[in-house]
């Protein structure tokens, strides 16, 4: 029987130094062991308890808790740390703390008697985690540098003299020793802002744990995972304090933000996009830093929000709406079906069409019969949305999906090709055409795609320039299918196009090619940001050279050396470097020639003003080229480095997408990439993995975005209400064998 290890860690009364008292933090353990005690009992698991309160959390008895306590979990168990109490954050000092540490703090919670650092506490969690044990922080305190204007109470502790030289020496024994992350985090704010309390019932209470212990309770979120609950948690805090926004990590899909809180499997695959109620009605977490772009502009103002959002709406996935057009459905649980099994995020286009243009057959919602929202404002992390003809639960959140778009599509044209060896009879024209017409949401027409009717005839307003669309040439064969490019080069090599199935994969295909180029594309055109960040690229095996900066206009060659041996790759460091006086938030993808988006170069941090960040926490990355590719004269890839700034966390999930892998069954396919957006969020197969800029040694290893300890993510201004503006750059890199 599996069984859950709790320590929950609650101070109210700090001995050890003058701090401000708390009044609530162990009513929040008291709370949080009431709920672990039920749900335990009703699911028939195991529970063994401790609770360290007061003079009695010390650092030493909180460190022997996550190494005692929780050493006696086992493979399938969950070990749980709840901590409420005060926190703080130190300033950075030495080239070491400031690799691990871009916006120059260390951040730290405050025992009875001293400061555990995160990165030891990370470290702590690692341990245990890498057990095979679902490992779950919950973190209840301030990261903040400063006071704030709210008037609830807070859990900030400033930093005393002596912190940062024991936080130092903590944090110098854990470096070099960079991961993956697998503990799970849910924290009650960013890295800048704090942890409010307010009183409930008569009783004061920490609001994030509050609103998280709502949730829980709630009979709706059984077997939800934890990204649901999280999401319904940023809802009820957002509506308590604007100035807090809670945070869960690692965000990559298919971890262990995917399963419930305690552990177990999850009720369906994930949901990268849920619709919740926020302090400004119903949003749905995906905006205009995500490409989301209506048919007036791009949502970087409330003005060019609302005006760009008509036309764009989602879809409820997962159940089917009340005869009363009230929602009556299951809980977030429910596993969505078969043709919603990954939602989506909207697609990046600067140009504007026409309503009617921009989806072919997108109906309404109560002609479709499905539980619809229309998009009423675009902003930069979120859109306002209002349901159509029915009525969602405020309590709840939902999965959702794009079922419309008022955006320009790709442009695709359907043609025999020229010579005896074209499409002959046409029935490979007529097969592609057919799963065309069922490559999108619920099988309709994919939103990504305008297919020209005929040959010759445009799929998409000529209004538009030419450059401002993808145009995607299908040459059909005799038993085959090309997909080249407006000046005849080929995406891909030649395609099977013989059968159904065949047809399916080609329309796969080109959904995905269009995915990966909007991540490509992603631009803001209004942002007044200009260039804050430069990217700063050096050989790793050469100390001497000065950095070449990433410009985005000329592309980098980074060619092989040739050694006794044999080809060695190029190894490189890679740099951001803010260039103003405010910190900025960083994400960099890798987009590879085999049409993949990840982020595990940076994951996403704030950099401090004036700093650095460091691609994979200052490791070498290699360029090695992929699998199959042998290192000969001549041999060679591309990769295009996206960097995404903006002045708040951005989430990064709609960011990430598999390599386009033609093996894969079209069925499989579909199954793991809806084809009604531009992004897929489930987490890689194996036989998608190729090469991939990493860390030396990876051998192309795909790997997963986020590392131990990495909980910069917090960041954000303490006062600042979302990622406001935001822009982004490509960099251009070719590996070369000469």
């Amino acid at each position: 029987m599996p069984t859950v290890h709790a320590l929950l860690v609650g101070i109210d009364d700090y001995p050890a130094r003058s701090l401000p008292r708390l009044a609530d933090c162990r009513n929040d353990i008291r709370a949080a062991g009431e709920w672990l005690r039920a749900r335990t009992a009703a699911r028939g698991t195991g529970l063994r308890l401790r609770e360290l309160v007061d003079g009695a959390a010390t650092v030493e008895a909180v460190v022997a808790g996550l190494t005692g306590h929780f050493g006696g979990a086992a493979e399938g168990d969950t070990a749980l740390l709840w901590f409420s109490g005060h926190g703080t954050d130190l300033p950075a000092s030495g080239p070491d703390e400031l690799l691990k540490e871009p916006t120059g703090r260390c951040q730290a919670l405050v025992c009875a008697d001293g400061t555990l650092p995160d990165k030891r506490l990370g470290a702590l969690l690692e341990a245990v985690a890498a057990r095979d044990v679902h490992t779950v922080a919950v973190l209840d305190c301030c990261y903040a540098g400063g006071g704030t204007r709210e008037v609830l109470p807070v859990r900030y502790a400033p930093p005393a003299p002596g912190w940062a030289r024991a936080a130092a020496r903590d944090l110098a024994a854990l470096l070099g020793h960079p991961g993956p992350q697998r503990h799970l985090l849910l924290a009650a704010g960013r890295l800048d802002q704090l942890a409010h309390e307010d009183e409930f019932d008569g009783r004061m209470r920490g609001l994030f744990s509050h609103a998280l212990l709502d949730v829980l309770g709630n009979e709706a979120y059984d077997g939800a995972s934890s990204r649901e609950v999280m999401a319904a948690t940023h809802a009820r805090v957002q509506r308590g304090s604007t100035a807090q926004h809670p945070v869960l990590l690692p965000q990559r899909p298919g971890g262990p933000a995917d399963a419930p809180l305690l552990g177990g499997a999850g009720a369906g695959p994930p949901a990268a996009h849920l619709l919740r109620l926020g302090v400004d009605g119903w949003e749905i977490d995906a905006g205009a830093a995500h490409g989301l772009v209506g048919r007036g502009g791009t949502g970087d103002t409330e003005a060019a929000g609302a005006a760009g959002a008509g036309g764009t709406c989602f879809a409820v996935v997962g159940a089917e709406p009340a005869a009363s057009g009230a929602d009556q459905a299951p809980g977030p649980a429910a596993a969505p079906g078969p043709a919603a099994a990954s939602s989506t995020a909207a697609v990046s286009a600067t140009a504007s069409v026409p309503a009617t243009a921009a989806v072919s057959g997108a109906v309404s919602g109560a002609a479709a019969g499905r539980r619809t929202l229309r998009a009423h404002e675009i902003r930069a992390d979120r859109t306002l949305v209002r349901p159509e003809g029915w009525e969602p639960d405020p309590e709840r959140t939902y999965p959702v999906t794009l079922s419309a778009l008022a955006l320009p599509p790709a442009e695709v044209t359907v043609e025999p090709a020229a010579g005896p060896a074209g499409a002959g009879d046409g029935r490979p024209v007529r097969l592609l055409r057919e799963a065309l017409a069922h490559a999108g949401p619920g099988g309709g027409p994919s939103p990504l795609l305008a297919v020209a009717s005929g040959a010759g005839e445009a799929a998409v307003p000529r209004q538009l320039p030419a450059q401002g669309r993808l145009l995607l040439r299908v040459l059909v064969r005799e038993g085959s299918a090309e997909v080249v490019r407006r000046d005849g080069s080929a995406f891909v090599p030649p395609l099977p196009l013989a059968t159904a199935d065949d047809a399916a994969r080609v329309a796969a295909c080109l959904v995905h090619l269009v995915q990966w180029d909007r991540i490509r594309c992603l631009d803001n055109p209004l942002s007044a940001l200009g260039s804050p960040v430069r990217v700063e690229i050096a050989p790793a095996d050469d100390r001497t050279a000065p950095p070449r900066p990433g410009d985005g206009v000329r592309e980098l060659v980074c060619p092989y050396t040739r050694t006794a041996h044999g080809y060695r790759p190029p190894r490189l460091h890679i740099r951001l470097h803010n260039r103003t006086h405010r910190k900025l938030w960083c994400v960099l993808l890798d987009l590879t020639d085999s049409y993949r988006s990840h982020a595990m170069l940076f994951p996403g941090d704030f950099i401090g003003p004036r700093g650095t960040g460091h691609a994979l926490d200052g490791a070498p990355v290699e360029l090695s080229l992929p699998a199959g590719r042998e290192p000969r004269p001549g041999s060679g890839a591309r990769d295009w480095l996206k960097l995404v700034v903006a002045e708040g966390e951005l989430n990064t999930l709609p960011f990430l997408l598999d390599a386009w892998d033609p093996g894969v069954p079209a069925g499989r396919s579909a199954a793991r990439q809806a084809p009604d957006g531009v992004l897929r969020l489930a987490p890689p197969p194996p036989a998608a993995r190729g090469r991939d800029l990493g860390p030396v040694g990876s051998a192309g290893a795909s790997g997963s975005e986020g590392t131990v300890g990495s909980w910069g993510s917090w960041g954000s201004a303490v006062d600042d209400p979302g990622p406001g503006d935001w822009t982004a750059t490509t960099l251009s890199l070719r590996t070369l064998v000469p």
